[in-house]
């Protein structure tokens, strides 16, 4: 009961936080492409410490399989990212005002950003889809 608690919370909490990184995209300037960046990076950077924090918590109740699939899948992912960051474009951006954006940096963590939520996506669509089928057999 107490686990179960816990990981509401951090969903309500991670909701909340979700929400809130939402609302200075709609409330700043479309073409301020900095503060939207920013807002992006923090709510990347907390949802990998509550999956740091909810990982840790979870590695004494379980065996040791989780513990390698774990790192397993924490190496996948990094290698994922790292890809993504070197496949990346530099290729300038215009945006609908006519400024150009042309910082290597802000146009290879873009495409990074948006080729791991794709690929995220697909594979959550790819687990649910399984897992229906798999569910439907039992």
């Amino acid at each position: 009961m107490k686990n179960k608690l816990f990981f509401t919370i951090i969903k309500f909490a991670l909701l909340i936080l979700g929400v809130a990184t939402l609302i200075p995209m709609f409330a700043i300037d479309i073409n301020s492409v900095d503060a939207l960046l920013y807002c992006v990076y923090g709510y990347i950077g907390i949802a990998v410490l509550v999956l740091l924090v909810m990982a840790v918590a979870n590695m004494g109740k379980s065996g040791g399989g989780m513990h390698l699939g774990l790192i397993v899948g924490g190496v996948i992912a990094v290698v994922a990212v790292v890809s993504y960051f070197v496949l990346a474009s530099t290729s300038s951006v215009t945006l609908a005002d006519g400024s150009v954006i042309t910082d290597e940096l802000v146009l290879k963590g873009t495409d990074t950003m948006l080729y791991t939520s794709y690929a995220a996506f697909a594979l959550l669509v790819l687990v649910m889809v399984f897992g229906e089928i798999r569910n439907s057999f039992k």
